[in-house]
């Protein structure tokens, strides 16, 4: 049960190698970003426009919007990257009668998944597996 009550499921073996492989590819493409912010030195010029906005989307999500300020992206990033990295199996609940992708709960670090999260395309937005993992 989840803490309201509703009924959940452990992640079959199908379900976590989805989510497994979402959470790599995920800290890898964070880990790029983090690379190319902190090889800049804090220098914007320095920087291909799509990191910058490739950050700021990744930290939209968790933060709304955000300053211009290289250091401070790629901190927020790392804490980020650090929080994906400690996810695990047991961290993973599936839920089979929500019609949401995924949701949580304050009182909980764990993630429920629903139906929608399997068929999402894999990365390129919020409305993906890994952009759903990230607003979680």
């Amino acid at each position: 049960m989840d803490p309201y009550g509703r009924e959940i499921h452990k992640l079959t073996e199908e379900q976590w190698e989805v989510v497994d492989k979402t959470l790599t590819n995920l800290s890898a493409n964070l880990g790029s970003i983090i690379d190319e912010l902190d090889a800049s030195f804090g220098d914007i010029k320095k920087l291909n426009p799509e990191i910058i906005n490739s950050a700021r989307t990744f930290l939209t999500s968790e933060f709304g919007s955000l300053p211009l300020d290289i250091s401070f992206l790629s901190s927020k990033l790392k804490d980020l990257k650090s929080h994906i990295d400690k996810l695990d199996y047991n961290d993973f609940h599936y839920d089979d009668n929500t019609s949401s992708y995924a949701y949580t709960y304050f009182i909980s670090n764990d993630i429920w998944l629903g139906d929608i999260f399997f068929r999402a395309p894999d990365t390129g937005g919020f409305d993906t597996k890994e952009g759903t993992i990230l607003h979680e």
